[in-house]
């Protein structure tokens, strides 16, 4: 499956684990800096905290990354929960 719909926000790639939560991974680019965060925090970030508040310890958010990202939208990400990976660049 390529995308679905939960909570009302679309998610890129669904993965059902083994333990049974579900694994909603999001992908994005960033050109710069300044989209990062948009691209990072407000849109990834705003769906993880959707999803987690109508599936609760159920879902786990993850960003698949590629492009320039400020260092500090990486760390927001992960503090909020969201786990990063990918082909990037930070800047401070």
């Amino acid at each position: 499956m390529r995308t679905a719909t939960f909570a009302g926000a679309k998610c890129d790639v669904p993965v059902r684990l083994h333990d049974g939560r579900l694994l909603a991974i999001e992908c994005k680019i960033s050109n710069g800096p300044k989209n990062s965060w948009k691209r990072l925090n407000r849109e990834v970030g705003g769906k993880a905290e959707r999803w987690r508040g109508h599936f609760g310890g159920q879902v786990v958010t993850a960003a698949v990354l590629a492009g320039m990202y400020d260092l500090s939208c990486l760390l927001a990400a992960q503090a909020d929960g969201v786990h990063v990976s990918g082909s990037m660049t930070s800047s401070r």
